[in-house]
């Protein structure tokens, strides 16, 4: 609903109002305590929808019904309504409801009867989840590219490892192709993707999706400077000299837009008020570590196809190994271990940690995505005259695929928690 705003602009009263025969629908200037509806609010009891949030909701009922205004008054989604099937949110073709079956209960209603529960949903809108793979794929891509940047400003201002020139063109270009891989995600995600240049030029500067996008863009303006002019140097189109006032420069701020870049989907899933496993205050912690466990593995292949032996490549397997551990850790103690503060919350951990998406937090973003890579590379560290520094790959790719499963189940589970 979006108050009718192609008619209270020419000064005519939302649809629903005009149609209502029981003026059962009241909309007005609440700031104004001439009007109608001020009156009502102030002489009668009326609720609102989750208070708690702080959002300030203008919708007030009068002797508003609890359980109608409670969405999670019913314990689990319903698998049909009164006369009509409930469509499971990933279901493709038609598949026959409850309603097909023979009746066995005096009272039939849905799959049990109703002395199961205190509250049944008779019917509902049966909403779609707005938010699919893309989005967790584009989290990893993301992360990829910033953690890149991180290790490579980090590194190189402080002298932990030496680059060639090449391997520095090999690197910025990595991450140019993640970072490209983040926008085109966002932009297949989006609703209208050919609305995408909105953001840019109709900018709504309190959203965080367009601060977030604008971080993306001087970060990829930074990180292109950076490696073009490796690109110039390693093809010997330019003398080595060329620009070397900027290096430093372009790599404190590609370190430093990077960082921004990998936590700042953690703010802009703050300002998702409906979505409480979200509200995390440990996230935008989180995101700097798997950043920082994303680009030290790839620093890492990268140092051990140079050699070893080298500084990149042990530097790579301590931060690595250690980026691992803090993240399974987050991700058992950290905003998923966390007592969740309100019951949306708390049935969105119940659903990501024991209910669907189960299989992809533990299988997926602890064994597959932690506990394995750290054993990979922790095994070719004590044993490298055994073990093939192949399983390094293994155990990198390893580690964004189980980080792909865990932000799946994390973006996913709180969708699923019904809002209305």
């Amino acid at each position: 609903c979006h108050y009718c705003a192609h008619r209270t602009e020419i000064g005519l009263e939302p649809a629903c109002v005009v149609v209502c025969p029981e003026h059962a629908i009241i909309a007005g200037d609440m700031n104004d305590p001439t009007t109608e509806i001020s009156r009502l609010i102030a002489q009668e009891k009326t609720a609102v929808r989750k208070p708690e949030q702080k959002t300030k909701p203008k919708l007030h009922y009068i002797d508003g019904h609890e359980p109608a205004l409670r969405p999670l008054t019913t314990n689990e989604p319903q698998s049909s309504f009164v006369w009509a099937d409930v469509l499971d949110h990933d279901m493709v073709g038609r598949e026959p409801g409850p309603h097909a079956a023979e009746a066995n209960d005096p009272v039939q209603f849905a799959e049990g009867t109703m002395a199961e529960q205190m509250v049944q949903v008779a019917y509902n809108a049966q909403h779609k989840i707005p938010w699919h793979w893309p989005v967790p794929a584009y989290m990893v891509t993301k992360g990829i590219s910033a953690g890149i940047a991180m290790a490579l400003g980090a590194g190189l201002m402080f002298d932990l490892f030496a680059l060639t020139s090449g391997a520095k063109l090999v690197a910025g270009t990595v991450a140019l192709v993640f970072l490209f891989l983040t926008t085109a995600f966002l932009v297949f995600d989006l609703a209208k993707p050919e609305r995408f240049l909105y953001i840019i030029f109709k900018p709504q500067w309190k959203s965080w999706l367009t601060r977030g996008a604008y971080v993306l863009i001087l970060f990829s303006l930074s990180l292109t400077a950076w490696t073009l002019r490796h690109f110039l140097i390693h093809f010997e189109l330019v003398d080595p000299s060329f620009m070397s006032a900027l290096e430093q420069p372009l790599l404190i701020a590609g370190a430093i837009l990077g960082f921004f870049t990998a936590v700042y989907t953690a703010f802009l899933f703050a300002q998702a008020e409906g979505r409480d496993l979200w509200q995390a205050p440990l996230l935008w912690v989180h995101l700097a570590v798997q950043a920082v466990m994303l680009g030290s593995g790839v620093l890492l292949l990268m140092g051990w196809y140079e050699g070893s032996a080298s500084d990149l490549a042990t530097l790579g397997r301590q931060v690595f190994l250690g980026s691992l551990l803090i993240n399974v850790l987050l991700n058992i103690f950290g905003e998923i271990g966390l007592r969740p503060h309100t019951e949306e919350a708390k049935r969105a951990a119940h659903i990501m940690r024991r209910g669907r998406y189960a299989p992809a937090f533990w299988l997926g973003g602890i064994v597959l995505g932690g506990i394995l890579p750290a054993l990979l590379v922790l095994g070719f560290s004590i044993f490298p005259e055994v073990i093939h520094g192949m399983v390094l790959t293994l155990g990198v790719l390893c580690s964004m695929i189980g980080l792909y499963a865990y932000e799946y189940a994390f973006v996913m589970a709180p969708q699923h928690v019904p809002n209305s």
